[in-house]
């Protein structure tokens, strides 16, 4: 890869290696069970919103996002990122797993497996932020 095709996405490889990783890493803590890993919260964790938790909806969100920094459209990906890293906190307000049909299994605490995929709407939304301001100023 150039040098000018790496400045010019490697912010977004940095971003979605972090989030490739936090799929693969812990990202809840349940009680009396294994982990449940990233890529487990992304398969079942759209039913949070039957439950009023909202933070799954970060990741159609931080897509969107990606499409928008790839189409050059940096405000719009600064945006998005920001709502998405914003969302994404409301995982703390989770309070148990549904992991089968027997209920809910407890949440004893969020792992790195979240803040790994938080730090990848970070890292896309500083750097669309960064390229937005520089755009406008030149």
């Amino acid at each position: 890869m150039n040098q000018k095709a790496f400045s010019t996405y490697g912010p977004l490889f940095v971003s979605l290696s972090l989030y490739i990783a936090s799929l693969a890493l812990p990202a809840f803590i349940l009680e009396h069970h294994s982990p449940a890993t990233g890529l487990d919260v992304l398969l079942i964790g759209w039913l949070g919103v039957l439950r009023l938790n909202l933070a799954w909806w970060a990741n159609p969100t931080y897509l969107a996002a990606t499409v928008f920094f790839v189409s050059r459209s940096y405000q719009r990906s600064t945006w998005l990122c920001l709502f998405a890293f914003l969302v994404s906190w409301q995982s703390f307000a989770a309070i148990g797993y549904p992991l089968d049909e027997s209920g809910l299994f407890p949440i004893t605490q969020v792992a790195l497996g979240f803040y790994v995929w938080v730090a990848s709407f970070a890292v896309l939304g500083v750097s669309s932020a960064l390229r937005y301001r520089q755009a406008v100023s030149a």
